[in-house]
C-alpha cells in the first residue's frame, strides 16, 4: 500500500469534497505531531507530505527543515497549510524548501491537481535526484 499523502497538524485534514480522494483511492494519513510525524515518514514515504502552520512544540518551518536536510526525502514535496495569506510566511515556506503553499479551506479536487503534477513529474529525472536516489555523492 502505497500512501499518498501524510498530514502532520492538530486534528484531521478538512477537505470540502473529501469523497473525491476516497473515489480515487487516494491515502491520507493524518498525524497530529511533528515528532510522529517524521517517525512516520521514516518508515512510509509518501508522495506528499501537509505540514499545517498551526504547529504545536516543533513548528512547521522546523519540521519542513529537518525534511529538507535529509537527502532521502529529496523526492517528496511539501505543501504548508495556512489559515491566513501571510506574505512573510508563504516567503519562508518557499525559502526553507516547500513546493506548495495552500490556504484553507483546502479542496480534494485541488489535492488531486497536485498528486497529478508529481505524478506527471515523476516521469522526469534530474541530476540531482540521481544521484540522491542511488547514493553516489
Amino acid at each position: 500500500m502505497i500512501l499518498d499523502i501524510l498530514y502532520i497538524g492538530q486534528g484531521k485534514l478538512e477537505l470540502k469534497d473529501f469523497e473525491l480522494l476516497e473515489h480515487a483511492n487516494i491515502i491520507i494519513k493524518n498525524v497530529n505531531d511533528a515528532i510522529s510525524g517524521l517517525i512516520e515518514l521514516k518508515y512510509k514515504q509518501p508522495k506528499l507530505v501537509l505540514l499545517n502552520m498551526d504547529l504545536i512544540k516543533i513548528t512547521a518551518f522546523d519540521c519542513l527543515k529537518i525534511i529538507r536536510q535529509n537527502p532521502q526525502y529529496y523526492h517528496i514535496k511539501i505543501g504548508m497549510i495556512s489559515h491566513i495569506e501571510n506574505f512573510t510566511q508563504i516567503e519562508n515556506a518557499f525559502n526553507y524548501g516547500a513546493d506548495y503553499f495552500l490556504i484553507t479551506p483546502i479542496t480534494a479536487q485541488t489535492l488531486l491537481k497536485i498528486l497529478d503534477n508529481i505524478n506527471y513529474q515523476a516521469f522526469f529525472k534530474d541530476f540531482e535526484n540521481v544521484l540522491n536516489r542511488y547514493n553516489f555523492s
